[in-house]
């Protein structure tokens, strides 16, 4: 029930329940535009050593609950549009952190969905399956392997999807980063296939040469996020960013650890920075 509304610019009407905005994006014909990512795309410390904000930092906290669980969220206006933003590893309210395996996938799918969502992109930290792949690579994946963790939210026969990465969310991803806004950024490969680890640990060199030859990244959360989305019926669609080259790929003497692993984010925060805000203002 809405005790008050108001207009936001010249259609948009909102109603205030227990001080939570539930916004009429689909009749309003406002932009609901969903993001998943890590800590990295809230204001941090960048590779230079310097504080650097982002669009995320002023949205509001929120809780949703689903039937699949509470979500963390933080939604709010920004450049026109509504933005719906998790941090999946701290998605969940009852705990600081979740490894890649324990996160509610379908909790998150779920409350985007419940947010007017349509359309969410992904933002993921991913390690190179070949060296010809280097640091600071954006790869928007058209494809996942994962056939040894397969994950649905539902018992039903609406757990029989078709897997993949939408066509439409891609499109925007693409667009977007060829944009003005992205003048800055380097060019993105269209199309790889994104190999998801279960984790938490990162692979072995053996590991890592069965899966170079099944995709060209790998990661521990983008199949599982595809699929959820998938069955919520969110098109949904993965950024990718290589920091790090993975294990057993790089010379020897140059094995991955996780100074390396770190340093590589640190490196790359200034560029994911520049991606998102592209992705936002198309």
């Amino acid at each position: 029930e809405c005790r008050r509304g108001r207009l936001i610019g010249r259609t948009h009407v909102v109603c205030v329940v227990d001080d939570n905005v539930i916004v009429a994006m689909a009749a309003a014909g406002v932009p609901v535009l969903g993001l998943v990512g890590g800590s990295g795309l809230l204001g941090s410390v960048a590779g230079d050593g310097h504080a650097a904000r982002s669009p995320l930092d002023a949205l509001t906290s929120k809780v949703v609950h689903t039937a699949h669980g509470a979500v963390a969220l933080r939604v709010g206006m920004h450049g026109g549009i509504r933005i719906v933003f998790a941090q999946r590893h701290a998605a969940d309210p009852a705990v600081s952190y979740s490894q890649p395996a324990l996160i509610n996938y379908p909790a998150i799918a779920a409350a985007f969905r419940a947010e007017g969502v349509s359309l969410a992109v992904g933002f993921s930290s991913v390690g190179a399956l070949s060296a010809t792949l280097p640091m600071g690579t954006l790869l928007v994946p058209d494809d996942f392997f994962c056939p040894w963790d397969v994950r649905s939210g539902t018992a039903t026969k609406a757990a029989h999807v078709m897997p993949g990465y939408s066509a439409d969310a891609r499109g925007l991803v693409l667009a977007s980063l060829a944009s003005a806004a992205a003048s800055a950024l380097p060019r993105p490969i269209d199309g790889a296939v994104y190999v998801n680890s279960r984790g938490p640990r990162f692979e072995t060199p053996a590991e890592i040469s069965f899966m170079a030859k099944q995709g060209d990244v790998v990661g521990m959360t983008g199949a599982h996020e595809a699929t959820s989305f998938g069955e919520e019926g969110v098109r949904y669609a993965c950024l990718c960013i290589v920091d790090n080259v993975a294990n057993g790929i790089g010379p020897k003497g140059k094995e991955l650890d996780m100074d390396t692993f770190y340093k590589g984010q640190r490196e790359n925060h200034a560029t994911v920075m520049r991606a998102l805000e592209a992705i936002i203002a198309h």
